[in-house]
């Protein structure tokens, strides 16, 4: 009986050590110095007397998509416009920037990065099953309306022109002939974070729906289906607004994903199945390689050059 008594104390005695040292740590405000404060406890061994530090969420206040399911939509709404700047006060008028006779703009705008399917093509890109109507592994996905990068990434946007050299006999400088045009290629670094079972599914998510979006459909079952030589989707790429990267269409030439080795692994069930069980890593870098992809009819009926360089071409997607 006193053996139990002790136990029981000591750990009543940890749990309140615990709670006391992760609300401490949770006030810091710096989330760099949050996890460094973390990482030193755990590397001298005293987080074995405080538990609730094994876990500590990374940056949970910086996360709009994941870390605020408990404020309501109209909340979460309003902390995305008022980081955007795109609420209330910015106005346009004819005379200037920011004179009396402005027009306040009172919509919020979703910038964050987000590579969804297009219209009407949802159900396909998802593989949504005909009689349930879902698909539990790609339903965060479905709920979010594509993949919304969960941080802010970092992407690599470069252009280029191609010319054709000519060098005439004794001549100190080329002349260069036209050849055409590229548009960029899009790399986009980012990560993802799991720090509960919501965001775990999520990251598994993004992860299976990047294995798919590379493969075209092919064998018996296409042959049935009728589809068979289908290649991968021409999906849209969303970020920064409307004279960003605004419905730009693009197909995904490859992925990289790192499993790092020194984080928490977490397990994830889908669906109702117990029995089925997949581990992923609290958290994961990715980088995902996009490629803009027009059609000749859009390229040949809708490409202005003027229109384009004065920015009435929104919507179309050309970078």
């Amino acid at each position: 009986m006193v053996l139990i008594n002790s136990i029981m104390l000591g750990n009543m005695i940890k749990g309140y050590l615990g709670s006391k040292a992760g609300n401490k740590i949770s006030g810091i405000k710096n989330p760099v110095l949050r996890r460094g404060v973390g990482k030193f406890l755990a590397g001298t061994g005293l987080d074995v007397l405080f538990p609730s530090l094994e876990s500590i969420p990374r940056n949970p206040e910086a996360n709009l998509l994941f870390g605020a399911r408990s404020l309501s939509e109209s909340k979460l709404r309003e902390s995305i416009a008022k980081q955007s700047h795109q609420a209330g006060a910015i106005g346009e008028s004819t005379s200037g920037f920011g004179t009396g006779d402005q027009k306040g703009i009172h919509k919020s705008y979703d910038w964050r990065a987000r590579l969804r399917p297009k219209k009407l093509g949802e159900n396909a890109v998802y593989a949504i099953d005909g009689e349930t109507k879902n698909n539990p592994i790609l339903a965060p996905l479905v709920a979010s309306g594509g993949i919304v990068f969960q941080y802010t990434p970092t992407i690599f946007f470069t252009g280029s022109a191609d010319y054709d050299q000519r060098y005439l006999h004794g001549s100190n400088y080329p002349i260069l002939t036209y050849l055409n045009s590229r548009p960029p290629q899009l790399p986009v670094q980012t990560e993802f974070t799991a720090n509960n079972q919501e965001e775990a599914k999520y990251m598994l998510a993004v992860i299976h729906a990047l294995k798919c979006l590379t493969k075209s459909h092919f064998g018996d079952s296409a042959l049935q289906q009728g589809t068979a030589g289908t290649p991968p989707p021409v999906l849209l790429f969303e970020y920064l607004g409307d004279h960003g990267f605004h419905k730009v269409p693009v197909v995904v030439l490859d992925y990289n994903m790192s499993f790092p080795g020194d984080v928490d692994y977490v397990p994830v069930r889908v669906g109702t199945s117990n029995e089925s069980v997949t581990y992923v890593p609290t958290e994961i870098q990715v980088t995902v390689n996009l490629a803009p992809n027009y059609t000749p009819q859009k390229v040949r009926g809708k490409f202005d050059i003027q229109k384009l360089t004065r920015g009435e071409l929104v919507g179309h997607g050309f970078v």
